[in-house]
């Protein structure tokens, strides 16, 4: 009666078993006790099911009621010296049943019996023998404790102890098998199929990749992640325990798994950590998840080696079930390492990143974010807004069009970085090319992703503050937007420092321009300024050629030509020219306009 309220906690299975039928009421636990009421439904499907799978001798194949009445009996008989509230426990029902089992299917509990010196270990083998065929129980730690339960006061914690060591010195000795949570009792010939697949050879590389295939493809999936503070996509290198799987990236996720030699050595992880652009992962301790790869590995290696080759039906049912099995048992790997991963703690540059939550993705790909943030802190400088490659023609048309300016303070930080890094190797002579600029900025501290990068020095392009060259010829237009955007070409493509040009030349040539063409220049930044005034001396100077084509008829139209001759000297400069020079000749072209361009117009 003092136990009532605890009769489904010390007798209720779990982890997806199915329930059986508990204590109703006074009368039915007298009726019952020593016996436990799962165990007359239980006992009754593990006969049923032995039977099935030919346990019994032929004589006794059809095992009914009053088989089941008299092993309950002779249980009962073998404990009735016990003291008041003690149980039955299941495995005596082995006693019950086991002169009519066939002696190949009990040989490994007999042979447990003749060398094991562990005799709770050979009374779990029991039980599980008995249950090695129901469907609907799921031999579990927590499940198996509920069979081995004899006694009302038993201390549960030192029976799941019990417990736990019978199952591993069981399953070392490969009396069973566990395939994630479960236990199974193994016949002869499962034995010697399971003996085999732990002697079948993988290299610890083998199982290291596995591993690696499970925590990159299965959990975190992605191959680049997005960042939320530009909404650009970066790839990352794969690691674990040190080693690098794939392409190396200058960002990595590193994963350390249990086996790592300095798992439990925060201190010495902290200090790799600092050393390296990486997003530490650490799962935290898990002593069988090594081994369950490892086994994972030998079963399908072993299996892919025999099922073809294999002559016995026998044979080939026990590896198809292995099969099936093993799909379990990876499914099973795979939840736990994502559990594992959900749990672990997370380091950049040897501090801890706090993320709350258990979902694995979500985590990593948080932290991953922070890496970001951290590894790259000149990625600011781009203020969140999103680049595309499409901009830089846009970009390259405002110069065209005249819309932007040459003055330094309206300059975006980007473009101010980006600038000083070219005039800085210029200044060196260090020849700068479009790929070695990219590569620059890719990498930290900047972290700028590729159309950044172009549409910023597109931006400085059209304010005049870098010329582009292939071949030596200054690109223009369409031929520097194609370069840009080529990025086959990128290497042949040289950048250098557009010539800084003082506000009183900017402005002398505008003033030159507007008294010379009677007009003001379109252009105000100085590089459009000079290319304007270029094209304008041009179209003069085809203006006055119409003029003095007419000379035959206008004779006075003659005067023109030392005009044109003067003008030709001067067309077809590179821009700086007319910025620099032009203006020392600027009274003297003053002068010809006044006195015999103008008459003659």
């Amino acid at each position: 009666h003092d136990q009532e309220n605890n009769f489904k906690t010390l007798f209720g299975f779990a982890d997806g078993s199915q329930t059986y039928r508990n204590f109703q009421d006074r009368e039915h636990f007298i009726h019952s006790y020593p016996f436990i009421p799962y165990q007359f439904a239980l006992f009754q499907s593990a006969i049923q099911n032995l039977s099935q799978h030919s346990a019994f001798e032929g004589k006794h194949s059809s095992v009914g009621e009053r088989s089941m009445l008299g092993v309950f009996q002779q249980v009962a008989i073998h404990i009735a010296d016990h003291q008041t509230g003690q149980l039955a426990t299941f495995d005596l029902m082995f006693e019950g049943i086991r002169t009519v089992l066939k002696s190949q299917i009990q040989r490994a509990v007999i042979q447990a019996e003749n060398h094991l010196d562990n005799p709770f270990a050979v009374r779990v083998l029991k039980a599980l023998f008995l249950v090695k065929y129901v469907k609907e129980f799921k031999a579990t730690v927590r499940n198996l404790c509920v069979l081995m339960l004899d006694d009302f006061n038993q201390d549960l914690p030192a029976l799941r102890k019990n417990v736990e060591e019978a199952l591993n010195l069981l399953e070392q000795q490969t009396y069973i098998q566990r395939n994630g949570e479960q236990y199974e009792y193994l016949t002869d010939e499962e034995k010697d199929v399971e003996e085999e697949i732990k002697n079948t050879e993988v290299e610890s590389s083998e199982v290291s990749d596995e591993l690696e295939k499970i925590v990159f493809d299965h959990i975190i999936k992605n191959k680049k992640i997005r960042f939320d503070g530009n909404d650009q996509d970066y790839p990352y290198g794969r690691k674990l325990d040190d080693r690098l799987h794939g392409r190396e990236h200058e960002l990595a996720i590193h994963v350390i798994t249990p086996f790592h030699e300095n798992a439990e050595s925060l201190d010495v992880l902290r200090g790799q950590s600092m050393a390296r652009p990486e997003l530490m992962v650490i799962m935290p301790p898990d002593d069988r998840l090594m081994r369950d790869i490892t086994l994972y590995k030998q079963t399908e290696k072993y299996i892919r080696q025999n099922i073809s080759v294999t002559q016995q039906d026998s044979v080939k049912r026990i590896l198809e079930s292995k099969g099936f099995q093993n799909r379990e048992r990876y499914s099973d790997i795979q939840q736990r390492v994502k559990r594992l991963l959900g749990q672990a703690r997370m380091l950049v540059a040897g501090g801890d990143i706090e993320i709350g939550g258990e979902d694995a993705q979500s985590r990593i790909t948080q932290g991953f974010h922070e890496l970001i943030r951290r590894t790259y802190p000149n990625l600011s400088m781009l203020r969140g807004i999103t680049y595309t490659e499409n901009d830089v023609s846009k970009t390259l048309k405002h110069s065209q069009e005249g819309l932007l300016g040459n003055d330094a303070t309206s300059m975006a930080e980007s473009e101010q970085e980006l600038l000083a890094f070219i005039q800085s190797n210029n200044r060196g002579g260090v020849r700068i090319t479009l790929k070695t600029l990219i590569e620059k900025f890719e990498r930290k501290p900047y972290g700028w992703y590729y159309a950044a990068i172009l549409c910023t020095l597109a931006m400085l392009c059209a304010r005049g503050k870098v010329e582009v060259r292939k071949d030596g010829n200054i690109l223009e237009e369409d031929d520097l937007e194609h370069a840009l955007l080529n990025s086959r070409g990128h290497a042949n493509v040289v950048l250098e420092p557009q010539i800084d040009f003082t506000a009183s030349q900017v402005r002398n040539l505008k003033e030159f321009y507007e008294d010379f063409f009677d007009a003001p220049p379109q252009a105000g930044e100085a590089k459009a300024l000079g290319k304007d005034t270029g094209a304008a001396i041009e179209d003069l100077i085809v203006q006055l050629n119409l003029l003095v084509a007419q000379t035959d008829q206008y004779p006075f139209l003659n005067s023109l030509v030392p005009v044109v001759e003067q003008l030709e000297a001067i067309s077809g400069k590179p821009y700086t020219w007319y910025l620099t020079e032009l203006l020392g000749q600027e009274d003297e072209l003053l002068d010809l306009k006044e006195q015999l361009i103008d008459p003659v117009r």
